[in-house]
């Protein structure tokens, strides 16, 4: 295998002991080229994860504001937080990506207007930083694609997509690719697989959204960069290719977009 990637993760959900996610990471196949993406959840936990994270070879670092803290942003964070990103990135990229950031309807319907009002603003913040934006979005896509249309990011992935053809098509019309998670894997998901066997094949990538969603034969246990193997051949299997061709297109794409 020459590449491979988990596009999307929280290794830090795993553990906070750096051994340990030292540990997890390594049970990441080995490969010539080899990522992983962790993404933030909030602005409090960036210093955090680059102190636990440094050490880990072949991470990277998104920072985000994911749906479910909306509502605990007050007048001015979202600056500070965009103020933050530019002055770790003065001597060097540490933070590549803005993410998650997005909209949950699934969980989040007491938090409609927040959640709006926070994902234009960190849109407004990729947009000044010059990063991609890695979006989450559930039973949300009419009012995620509304706002990335109003925004000038053009420029991202809609992380652990959950849409049919027709989302993805949106999406990749506005500049965005998809990225799977473990749940394409699951037979009760027909649109995701549909999506997945749709997307051009410089249009996608894979993750785990760990320590979520760990794919069949796997469900229910807590996911790792590791079982990443499983949805890429799943995806394989659905595109009518091999694993290999699935992680290096996959490795590849985000590359293009991350600019790792």
């Amino acid at each position: 295998m020459t590449h491979i990637i988990d596009s999307h993760a929280h290794l830090t959900y795993l553990s906070d002991n750096p051994e340990k996610i030292r540990d997890i990471a390594a049970r990441f196949p080995e490969a010539q080229h080899r990522r992983i993406l962790d993404a933030g959840v909030k602005p409090s936990d960036i210093d955090e994860r680059l102190t636990l994270l440094s050490g880990v070879t072949g991470v990277i670092l998104a920072a985000g504001i994911h749906p479910h803290h909306a509502h605990e942003m007050n007048n001015g964070d979202i600056t500070a937080f965009t103020e933050h990103i530019r002055r770790l990135n003065t001597d060097g990229r540490k933070i590549c990506a803005i993410g998650e950031i997005g909209l949950d309807y699934y969980y989040g319907k007491d938090t409609v207007s927040a959640q709006r009002n926070v994902f234009a603003e960190a849109l407004d913040a990729a947009s000044s930083l010059g990063l991609p934006a890695l979006v989450h979005a559930r039973d949300a896509f009419d009012d995620i694609f509304k706002l990335i249309t109003a925004s000038k990011v053009r420029n991202g992935m809609l992380h652990c997509f959950t849409g049919g053809v027709a989302e993805a098509k949106r999406a990749l019309d506005l500049g965005f690719i998809l990225s799977f998670a473990g749940n394409v894997t699951y037979k009760k998901s027909p649109q995701i697989r549909e999506a997945a066997a749709y997307v051009p094949a410089d249009r996608y990538t894979v993750e785990t959204d760990c320590p979520y969603l760990a794919p069949m034969p796997l469900r229910g246990k807590d996911n790792e960069p590791a079982f990443v193997v499983h949805t890429a051949a799943c995806i394989a299997q659905l595109r009518g290719t091999d694993t290999d061709t699935v992680f290096r297109e996959a490795y590849e794409n985000a590359a293009r977009v991350i600019g790792y």
